[in-house]
């Protein structure tokens, strides 16, 4: 299935390096983030589940920094968590559930748009 850059508008085939061109991934602690840049888009796969790499008291400084980093309207998509971001600080604009793969494991997924 190809897919669409929604910049240029150029579709790309499946597993295209292409579509990547561009993009910028960090790895990094982000405890400790505090990049010098926003973003429009944070994405975080499993991070904020309940037997993950955080503990529930770490969740109200993770959400402001994820806040800091991106641009205004920046969007924030989470998949596989237990906890949602604060209503104070993103507008939730879609959530639900992935079946992952062939199990019976049901993931949430969340996407919210900074405030």
């Amino acid at each position: 299935m190809p897919h669409q850059c929604v910049r240029c508008n150029t579709f790309y085939d499946d597993g295209s390096a292409e579509i990547l061109k561009g993009c910028k991934f960090i790895r990094k602690d982000m405890k400790k983030l505090n990049l010098k840049e926003q973003f429009d888009l944070i994405i975080s796969i499993f991070s904020f589940a309940s037997n993950s790499y955080f503990d529930e008291k770490d969740l109200p400084s993770l959400w402001k920094i994820a806040h800091k980093h991106l641009k205004p309207n920046g969007i924030l998509a989470i998949l596989g968590h237990d906890y949602e971001p604060p209503a104070a600080l993103f507008n939730k604009t879609e959530t639900g559930t992935f079946k992952m793969l062939d199990s019976s494991y049901l993931a949430k997924w969340y996407v919210g748009k900074k405030k």
